[in-house]
């Protein structure tokens, strides 16, 4: 197996690669224009704009465990100007149409960056902003959209005005920024998204059961099946002989080397052979190389078994498909906040020539918790790959639709959002589902007894419903299937269409199609180092291992891609397309997955079951998340269905007839309600058979489409009545013709239409009163029919009338009673209207009308009604909220008053609507001061009641206040105390006056005002030690009542710091004394010193022009060891000059005669030196005579030894210079210093 290290290839390799034109890949001729700035400003970091979407919910001060501090990896995903991304979805749609010239002109990842990336002033404006703040470009993909940086946590936090911690979710440790990220204005037109600022960690979509074996042949006891390649040929149909992919390369992104010997025991036992995988470490883009692949069991915990298993099994599956193919494996560990696997897919798109036809991902993790910044990542990487002709394939996931959930394991007890797999949203990765068979009623229709030579045991296709396996080989509820969804951040694909596709095109519907991913049925692995390594050792049953999930879907779809491509003998791209436009017009491509195919006979998507991707409850079945149900056509289990791969690999790009469809309604107009008969027609082409198959017609998404079957050419469609909803707009007839097999391969799948006109009915509106003549004092009842008419459906809908302040109402039987109040019609003939609106079921059949009728309506005289107020609270104070209950009574008999009432209570008004007579109004705290008050309820009146205005007396006590102490602490007794007090209770807009005291033992503050902040101080020392009780009184006043708390305090004596006391002896001597010539120095220890104290001397000051002045030393008795309370001494030893008789030689003379001597001896050593140099012997012999010269003066002006010199005359030693000296003495303790000072008198 071939190793590759992308940072060890020479420049000149890589330029040599680059200029070499890719021979499969046809070059699109160039149309490059200069790219558009995008930045328009200079980077100003004081003027940001918010990076929206970043910051995941996840990352929450409950979760945090504090900032990060290692080195991070960010990838700055770039913007593209709205002309560029136009330009850009124009090419990929071009390269896929064989009409365009731009037809599989597929462009390397140069040619891409030049058309479609950042400018060179962009890009040159991004590093430096990078830059500035500390952080590495580390790289800039080709394609000019990608920039990878590394620096520090705080580095890279601060570049974004945040930083990033740690957090603990669902028992992994997690790395995100802790609040919102802001960048640069100037910059935020260059930034799509950032990726690496959250860490949300991809998994391998796969689970393994082994080492175990199965007996004489590969069918486990319980059932169970494993799939070999050969089983894998019979089930999908591949054709004897087909093309092996030669010629082609399948991109492996992984995370884990592989051990060789895996493949070949394999490919010994199940006769299928492949090429082994090139292995690449993406250096380049970030890539850190795992290490070697484990060979035998590894001890407990080892996070790289889990890798290595997904790509053996990826290279594996892959390499089956496509034995000619070349793999090429890269691989990468995760780093901070880098994920692997990005930088193996930038190597898979970056580099040139492209190295790859074919990706394969079999990673994922859920779009509700990766965010946009993760789908924006992939979606931009693969719509470069699409350009490039990659065709990428990505596994579902197998969490069913809770794609948050941990696939494997029991359910969360707190419902997770059903959310797909973000690496599948992009429109340019194919997503891969998985299937289950549905073999379990009759395992033998499908399943020989033994096996062949390759292990196969598979007789025919077999049924498949969607893989959900909710509970586990112990009966307790996992969460296990099929993954699929609809992208909450990526819109529908104009090509995602057909039947099945949801009408809502609410988003990226995925899966796009399935294989089998159950564990019921797993594929046979081997792999050394979990314990099986297909190895018989003498033993007819060698160990195995069966491995499930759509970890094995997406590397078999890759696998048969790379086949597809070495048919066409081109590289096909993005299959997606081609994938739905099959699915309409050769439909036999397919296995569609259905309810009727997975065997389940009544599927509810609310309990689990191979008809649905729901997942369990914690206990049982019921109680999970529910997910989507299998469909006639697509559905978010499985997609389109399996492949029957010989329909595929001759189906993908064939050119087919599409016939005419031709539809005739029975009648251009119809009224609803009435039957409609459509005649259809399918013309085929000429010199070509009659088309034969179905058409169809979908009335709506929740019936059964009509189907009838072509014969000539063609078929009626009868329309039942009751079925077409009335309009005022065309009803169009959509029929689909689907061929059946024998039409298949000459005609694609067609359609037709026509109009017809559904007239709506117009019902009866009628109206009635009661009493039929009511005085303004009374209510009055409308009653109020529509009719349909005879034959007609009963209308249902609403019904307003055009007093609008009566409430409207519903039909029931065609009929309903609308209430209009007293007071509210005016004296004399009133006319009523009645409007009557359809709802969702009328408006099918029915038009919007209205009736009307009139009603005389006798005035009463108006009366004074009784007005009362009752307060909530039978005892108020000025903190309380309370309402009046007010009640406005016109009497028995009376119609109940209407309109409004005012409540004014010192200078406030509080109106309200009263309803049914009464209303309730509320009274804020302090509205109403301390003592006896008035309130005054004003009603409005209205047509049958006076206006009229009572007063209510409120009796308003003082606020009862209560009080919270809080003192510092821990205290002691050198420190004062504050005391933090809160007075509870309080109105905000009223401050209470007064005084507080505060007291504790001895101590009493004494009445003080009411401090502003809330702190009392005691003084240090005021406290004993001690637990002290704390007493703070509060006095009242006007507005509140008095109150006292208490609290205590615990005070401490504080300890006595450690240190050392120094003192010497003042020392008065002769010059040149030998005795009295010590000073004492005490070293006193306090506060419970104890260890080694050294001792220095240092003259500090001295007479004026002293000479030979004082030695000083400690000795042998420094350092002193203090080893209890006891002080301990050192002496210090002053040593001083003496005066001495003349001499007759200058102290200084000797030191002189080396000059003239020496200069001379110099000046001969450096003309040894001199050879014929030219120039530079002159200058040399110049310096040489200079020195000379010198040492000549020298010994001239100095004097020196020589005969002939004379003698200086005599001079006398005076000794130590007389005076008072200054000594300072330092002492260095392990813990304390100090300092003295000794005199010295030298006399």
């Amino acid at each position: 197996m071939k190793r590759l290290d992308l940072g060890r290839m020479c420049l000149p390799c890589i330029l040599l690669v680059a200029l070499c034109p890719d021979p499969i890949r046809p070059q699109a001729a160039p149309q490059v224009q200069a790219a558009p700035n995008l930045a328009q400003q200079a980077v100003d970091t004081s003027a940001v704009e918010p990076l929206p979407r970043h910051h995941p919910q996840w990352a929450s001060p409950a979760n945090d465990l504090g900032p990060a501090a290692e080195d991070l990896g960010v990838t700055l995903v770039l913007a593209r100007s709205a002309q560029q991304e136009a330009a850009l979805q124009q090419l990929l749609a071009d390269q896929l149409n064989p009409g365009s010239p731009d037809f599989h002109h597929w462009l390397t990842p140069v040619e891409f960056g030049q058309r479609f990336g950042a400018s060179d002033s962009d890009l040159q404006t991004v590093r430096g902003w990078i830059e500035a703040q500390g952080l590495k470009v580390s790289w800039i993909a080709p394609g000019r959209t990608f920039v990878g940086i590394r620096g520090s946590a705080a580095s890279v936090g601060r570049a974004f005005s945040t930083t990033l911690h740690h957090y603990r979710v669902g028992g992994e440790v997690r790395t995100a920024i802790a609040s919102e990220a802001f960048v640069p204005a100037a910059l935020a037109p260059l930034l799509k998204s950032v990726r690496g600022l959250y860490t949300i960690p991809a998994h391998p979509m796969h689970r393994v059961s082994g080492p175990q074996t199965a007996g004489p042949n590969f069918n486990a006891s319980g059932g169970s099946h494993f799939i070999a390649p050969g089983d894998f040929k019979i089930l999908y149909d591949i054709p004897y002989g087909a093309l092996d992919g030669t010629g082609q390369t399948i991109g492996i992104v992984g995370r884990s080397r592989t051990d060789a010997a895996d493949f070949t025991n394999f490919q010994q036992l199940t006769q299928a052979y492949f090429v082994l995988p090139t292995e690449v470490v993406p250096t380049a883009f970030g890539g850190v190389d795992p290490g070697p692949a484990l060979t035998s069991p590894p001890g407990p915990g080892n996070q790289n078994l889990g890798e290595q298993l997904e790509a053996t099994l990826d290279v594996t599956r892959a390499g089956t498909l496509a034995p000619g193919a070349n793999l090429l494996l890269v691989v990468s560990q995760v780093t901070g906040t880098t994920d692997g696997i990005d930088a193996d897919a930038q190597y898979l798109v970056q580099t040139t020539p492209v190295p790859v036809q074919v990706m394969n991902i079999s990673y994922g993790n859920c779009e509700s918790a990766s965010g946009p910044a993760g789908v924006h990542f992939w979606d931009t990487l693969f719509q470069q790959a699409a350009a490039e002709g990659i065709s990428v394939f990505v596994s579902s996931g197998d969490s069913g639709a809770a794609g948050c959930e941990m696939a494997f394991t029991t359910p969360s007890p707190s419902p997770v959002p059903i959310s797909p797999n973000y690496i599948c949203s992009s429109p340019y990765a194919t997503c891969v589902g998985g299937t289950e068979f549905n073999d379990a009623g009759s395992p033998s229709i499908y399943w020989s007894g033994s096996e062949s030579t390759d292990l196969s045991s598979a007789s025919s296709y077999i049924p498949e419903g969607g893989w959900n396996e909710p509970l586990d080989p112990r009966s307790a509820p996992q969460v296990a299937g099929s993954g699929g969804g609809v992208s909450s951040i990526i819109p529908t694909p104009a090509w995602q269409t057909g039947p099945g596709v949801p009408a809502a095109r609410a988003g990226r519907y995925t899966p796009d199609l399935s294989f089998s991913s159950s564990c019921h049925d797993g594929y046979f692995g081997c792999m050394a180092a979990i314990g099986a390594d297909c190895i018989k050792n003498g033993s007819s049953v060698p160990q195995f291992v069966s491995i499930c999930g759509t970890s094995a879907a997406a590397p078999s779809m890759a696998g048969i891609t790379a086949t597809l491509d070495s048919k066409l003998q081109y590289a096909v791209g993005n299959i997606n397309p081609e994938l739905y436009t099959l699915a309409q017009t050769q439909p036999s491509v397919f296995h569609d997955a259905t309810p009727l195919s997975s065997g389940v006979a009544a599927c509810n998507v609310n309990t689990p079951s191979m008809c649905n991707n729901s997942t369990p409850g914690t206990r049982s079945l019921t109680g999970g998340q529910a997910g989507y149900p299998l469909t006639t056509g697509y559905d978010l289990v499985t997609g389109l269905g399996s492949l029957d791969i010989g329909n595929f690999l001759n189906g993908f790009g064939a050119v087919l007839t599409t016939p005419t469809v031709t539809v005739t309604p029975s009648a251009a107009t119809i009224p609803a309600e009435q039957p409609l008969t459509l005649s259809i027609t399918v013309a085929g082409a000429s010199g070509k058979p009659v088309p034969s198959g179905t058409v169809s017609l979908a009335l709506d998404v929740s019936t059964k489409p009509l189907v009838a079957t072509l014969v000539n050419g063609a078929a009626t469609l009868n329309i039942p009545a009751g079925n077409l909803p009335g309009s005022s707009l065309p009803h169009f007839f959509y029929v689909d013709y689907v061929p059946d097999p024998a039409s298949a391969g000459i005609y694609a799948s067609a359609w037709g239409n026509c109009s017809v006109m559904v007239m709506l009915l117009t019902p009866t509106v009628s109206v009635s009163f009661n009493p039929a003549n009511p005085t303004t004092a009374q209510d009055l009842l409308v009653l109020v029919r529509v009719d349909g008419g005879t034959g007609n459906p009963t209308p249902t809908g609403g019904i307003s009338i055009n007093q609008t302040t009566s409430a409207g109402g519903i039909l029931s039987g065609g009929s309903t009673a609308l209430t209009i109040l007293a007071g509210i019609l005016a004296a004399g003939t009133d006319q009523i209207t009645a409007t009557y609106v359809p709802d969702t079921a009328g408006g099918q059949y029915y038009a919007s009308t209205t009736g009307s009728g009139s009603v005389t309506v006798t005035a009463v005289p108006k009366t004074t009604p009784t007005v009362t107020a009752v307060p909530s609270l039978s005892a108020i104070t000025l903190a309380d909220l309370f309402n009046l209950s007010i009640q406005v009574a016109g009497g028995t008999g009376r119609p109940t008053p209407t309109g409004t009432v005012t409540v004014t209570a010192n200078g406030h008004t509080q109106p309200s609507t009263i309803n049914g007579g009464k209303t309730l109004i509320f009274i804020s705290p302090g509205w109403l001061p301390v003592g006896s008050d008035v309130v005054a309820i004003s009603y409005s009146g209205d047509s049958n009641y006076n206006a009229s205005t009572v007063n209510v007396p409120v009796n308003v006590g003082k606020a009862v206040t209560g009080m919270i102490l809080q003192p510092t602490s821990p205290a002691t007794t050198a420190q004062s105390v504050q005391v933090f007090f809160n007075l509870a209770g309080l109105v905000n807009s009223i401050a209470p006056t007064g005084t507080v005291e505060l007291t504790s033992g001895s101590y009493d503050s004494g009445p003080q005002a009411i401090p502003f902040p809330l702190i009392c101080t005691i003084p240090a020392g005021a406290l004993a030690p001690g637990t002290d009780t704390l007493t703070l009184t509060y006095s009242g006043d006007a507005n509140y009542t008095g109150a006292t708390a208490s609290t205590s305090v615990v005070v401490t004596v504080p300890p006595v710091p450690l240190s050392i006391a120094l003192t010497a002896t003042t020392v008065t001597i002769s010059p040149g004394a030998t005795t009295g010539n010590t000073s004492t120095v005490t070293i006193t220890p306090a506060g419970g010193y104890t260890g080694k104290v050294s001792l220095t001397a240092t003259l500090t000051s001295q007479p004026v022009g002293a000479m030979y002045i004082p030695d000083l030393s400690f000795g042998t008795t420094s350092p002193v060891n203090i080893t209890g309370t006891a002080a301990g001494t050192a002496t210090l030893t002053i040593t001083t000059t003496a005066p001495s008789a003349a001499t007759r030689m200058a102290p200084h003379a000797a030191r002189l005669r080396w000059i003239p001597a020496g200069g001379t001896a110099l000046a001969g050593f450096l003309l040894l030196g001199l050879g014929k140099r030219g120039r530079a012997w002159r200058r040399l012999l110049g310096s040489v005579l200079l020195l000379a010269g010198l040492s000549t003066s020298v010994t001239a002006c100095g004097g020196g030894g020589g005969s002939g010199t004379t003698s200086p005359p005599p001079v006398s030693n005076p000794g130590t210079t007389r005076g008072t000296y200054t000594i300072s003495i330092a002492a260095n303790g392990v813990t304390a210093i100090a300092n003295t000072t000794v005199t010295l008198n030298v006399q």
